[in-house]
């Protein structure tokens, strides 16, 4: 599948999710350190089973029917508050949203990156005129 496909990246967040969220940069600064990031990850779902890593567990315990945001999610909505005020919008839309996520750097941010999904980007093709 071309690096641009929308699989690929659904396929780099999801290997990063069974990475338990670690950025390639993460992997490459512990591998530095002599830590063997796949390795550990093999060894884990050797033992707890394929994705064990992912924090995508149903079993989490009592659940109060009242989702709560991550501290990256709130991350995102705030910084994509900023956006559209710093573009003068009265609302916060799903661009304000992806240019958020951008620029908070991380995995999701690496992945984007990696099919050519940038602040500059991004940004570029909303400030160009729609085409007629």
């Amino acid at each position: 599948m071309p690096a641009g496909a929308p699989g690929s990246l659904v396929s780099a967040l999801s290997e990063a999710r069974r990475r338990a969220g670690l950025s390639r940069a993460d992997a490459e600064a512990l591998a530095e350190l002599g830590i063997d990031v796949g390795a550990i990850v093999e060894r884990v779902e050797e033992t707890h089973g394929v994705g064990a890593l992912a924090g995508d567990r149903k079993d989490a315990g009592w659940w109060s029917g009242r989702l709560g945001f991550s501290r990256e999610a709130k991350a995102v909505l705030e910084r994509s508050l900023r956006v559209a005020v710093a573009r003068k919008d009265r609302e916060i839309g799903d661009e304000h949203l992806l240019l958020a996520l951008t620029v908070l750097g991380g995995v999701v941010a690496e992945a984007l990156a990696d099919h050519g999904v940038t602040f500059t980007s991004v940004d570029t093709a909303l400030s160009s005129p729609a085409p007629s």
